[in-house]
């Protein structure tokens, strides 16, 4: 994927303009990690990777939201189905992890 790939790059360009002479590397999402990954491979430098894990889901009038239902209810403010207190708690409730 072109993101993987984006992220390769910019782990590559910021470690070496910083001269870091190893890695940690902390990722939170599934494109995040193998982009992550192929950087600190294009460098060989020593890496350590502490993936997060997966994103929990959160809590919105007792119904389970994500993060894409999220990206929804920004659609539905945007077309005035929601108000912006309403999407507040999407936003403040949808992903409670790390």
């Amino acid at each position: 994927l072109v993101t993987r790939e984006l992220i390769a790059d910019s782990i590559e360009c910021m470690a070496k303009a910083h001269g870091f002479d190893a890695l940690v590397l902390i990722p939170n999402c599934d494109k995040i990690v193998p982009g992550m990954l192929m950087g600190a491979a294009r460098l060989n430098l020593p890496t350590t990777l502490v993936s997060g894990g997966p994103m929990l889901a959160g809590n919105v009038g007792g119904k389970k939201v994500s993060l894409s239902l999220t990206f929804e209810a920004v659609g539905a403010y945007n077309a005035g189905k929601i108000t912006a207190e309403e999407l507040l708690e999407f936003e403040e409730n949808a992903c409670p992890t790390c």
